[in-house]
């Protein structure tokens, strides 16, 4: 039996999880923390080529020091004898394209659609911060952990991956469906590039498919610099007011009309959640193009994967994207036709023919005299990097910042406190701003900043229904404490199941909180019928007493004995009956009599030697006498 591959003597590689055009992913175990995770493996055509892996490594350990509640967490990455890589967090899955591929019409609740909208948003959020553009946001690149939140996968795996593509000006990567329009056109991607993909998923969160479709990578692509969505509120009637608005605006055609940071997504999301009011002014809505919902001819499968497409350098708008060239990840195929070539001798021909005929029609043309010199216009304003404020008091930062942007001859940013939010991080203290830290604003402009209350506030799961050990698993690890258990009768839950919780789910409690229990005992059996009365005990049998005698008499041996009965009755008993027998040897009647409670029974009688006389009391037997 074959040994299990072993990665520089630490990562044990188990069984294949999927495949993608970077890597292959295998379940693993780290050997020497002794804990699961998940290695990529990346391909070989990769790993051997040099430039890649040095961009790899780079772009790996920078998503290595993220550390978000909504990021697959990256562990370690290597190489061994040439095979490069990654250690990652094990997530138990589904992921969202799996999720989408498994309910009717692909489509989700509207508050579900929300929720993993805002936590992805979070995620960007966090790696826009430190610099990091993700340039690959799809349904696949987003998993779900064991409690249901969503994580980000393949952060800056996608910068690498183009950088080392990158052999001419304008070769690009991602998926069609999700690429923004700058993508499109050869730009370079950032923050609100992985804004436009987000709200692509949103988009098809809620319908069911990707808002353009076509049966190539190059007709999906032009319609995201050319064409307009099918309007969302047609589609999905019963969306939340606002929801649409706040798609759209991720979608902007334009980068600048899209969210300035993934920060603003999230708030617009919670502001559409809590019915509050939009804070940006909607989009206006246009029209929606002919063609726009017509089914893929193409393989789904292969037009969602992350492809690499060249297209000129001097591509600037939709018409001029000419004939890009998407090459599939496992291919790798680097085969150019010669249309470039033609095209590039086509034009160099036009435009000298263009050059002779202008030089026959207008000949020896006086020189245009030159313009009159343009207004000058006021300088514009400088740009600044929006400070890193978490975590830090308002008043010191506000003085630190006013002393640094002095000596710079620029206006300092504003600080304003919005308000008081229950956080983990001491009371006063920074928990978020917008916009956030790392993107750029105009000198002088505002940060809006939430401040900690010292208080820390958690949601209480919803158990009812669950094992009772799971319930109490639920709630060491949402860090509560598992309060007093009581146990009752009912007919709703089995044995052994929560059929009740002291703090209803959803509540938001301190950490550390304990929350009561009740578990079902199940049914109630029902009661067995009461035990017949005993009968009434028998009277208690009277002490019977004999005493041998002197033997009498001539020439036979003879005995006389005394029966003496004490009858210990009890008041108001009836009399015993008393019968003396001969079981042997004796001749004649003994004789008896009655004995009433309270009193005595005395008999003397005679009889042969080794004769036997029986001592009955209500016709039980109590002695047998031997002379």
């Amino acid at each position: 039996m074959s040994q299990p591959m072993v990665l520089s003597g630490r990562y044990q590689v188990g069984q294949r999880l999927g495949e993608g055009g970077m890597a292959t992913v295998f379940e693993g175990r780290d050997l020497k923390l002794e804990r699961p995770v998940a290695i990529k493996l990346l391909r070989p055509h990769l790993a051997g080529d040099a430039s890649f892996a040095n961009r790899f490594n780079q772009e790996a350990r920078a998503v290595a020091e993220l550390s978000h509640p909504n990021i697959a967490g990256v562990y370690d990455t290597g190489v061994d004898n040439g095979q490069h890589y990654i250690i990652m967090e094990l997530l138990p899955g589904p992921t969202l394209s799996e999720l989408l591929a498994g309910v009717p019409n692909g489509r989700l609740p509207a508050e579900q659609v929300m929720r993993i909208g805002g936590e992805v948003a979070r995620a960007l959020g966090a790696a826009h911060s430190r610099g990091v553009v993700h340039r690959d946001v799809k349904p696949a690149n987003i998993i779900f952990a064991a409690n249901g939140a969503a994580k980000v996968t393949d952060l800056g795996i996608a910068r690498a991956l183009a950088q080392a593509e990158t052999t001419d000006t304008g070769a690009i990567l991602g998926s069609p469906h999700y690429l923004s329009p700058e993508q499109v056109k050869g730009e370079t991607a950032g923050p609100r590039s992985d804004i436009y993909s987000l709200g692509v998923v949103l988009y098809q969160m809620l319908t069911g498919h990707t808002p353009y479709r076509g049966d190539t990578p190059l007709a999906i692509a032009v319609q995201h610099v050319q064409g307009t969505p099918p309007s969302l509120s047609a589609e999905v009637p019963d969306l939340p007011a606002g929801l649409a608005a706040v798609v759209a605006k991720a979608m902007a055609r334009d980068p600048e009309d899209r969210f300035g940071s993934a920060a603003e997504v999230v708030d617009a999301l919670a502001a559409v959640r809590s019915g509050l009011p939009l804070p940006f002014t909607p989009l206006p809505t246009g029209p929606v193009l002919p063609g726009h919902g017509v089914p893929m001819a193409g393989d789904p499968a292969q037009l969602e994967r992350t492809t690499v497409m060249s297209v000129p350098a001097a591509t600037a708008t939709a018409s001029a994207v000419g004939r890009p060239r998407y090459e599939d990840d496992e291919e790798r195929t680097r085969q150019r036709g010669p249309v470039w070539p033609i095209a590039v001798a086509l034009l160099v021909i036009l435009g000298v023919a263009v050059g002779i005929g202008y030089a026959l029609l207008y000949p020896e043309q006086p020189p245009t005299p030159a313009p009159p010199p343009l207004p000058t216009t006021p300088a514009q304003p400088k740009q600044i990097t929006v400070p890193d404020l978490t975590g830090k008091h308002v008043p010191t930062e506000r003085d630190r910042l006013n002393r640094y942007y002095q000596g710079q001859e620029t206006r300092p940013p504003q600080i304003w406190e919005m308000g008081n939010e229950d956080s983990g991080l001491p009371a006063g203290q920074v928990v978020r701003q917008q916009p956030e830290a790392g993107t750029t604003m105009e000198e002088g402009g505002t940060i809006r900043v939430w401040l900690s209350t010292g208080i820390e506030r958690i949601a209480v799961p919803r158990l009812v229904g669950q094992a009772e050990s799971v319930a109490r698993t639920t709630l060491i690890a949402g860090r509560l404490q598992v309060g007093r258990i009581a146990q009752d009768y009912s007919d709703d839950f089995g044995a052994g199941m929560v059929m009740a919780q002291s703090i209803r789910g959803g509540e938001r409690v301190t950490v550390n909180t304990p929350v009561d229990l009740t578990i079902s005992l199940g049914p109630r059996e029902p009661e067995p019928p009461p035990l017949p009365e005993p009968p009434p005990a028998l009277p208690p049998m009277p002490d019977v007493a004999h005493t041998p005698l002197e033997e009498v008499g001539g020439g036979w041996r003879q005995t006389t004995v005394t029966v003496h009965l004490s009858a210990e009755l009890p008041p108001e008993t009836p009399p015993a009956n008393v019968e003396l027998r001969w079981l042997s040897g004796g001749e004649g009647s003994p004789g008896g009599g009655r004995v009433s409670p309270g009193a005595d029974f005395s008999a003397v009688v005679q009889g042969p030697a080794d004769a036997q006389l029986e001592v009955l009391v209500n016709g039980e037997s109590v002695r047998v006498i031997t002379f």
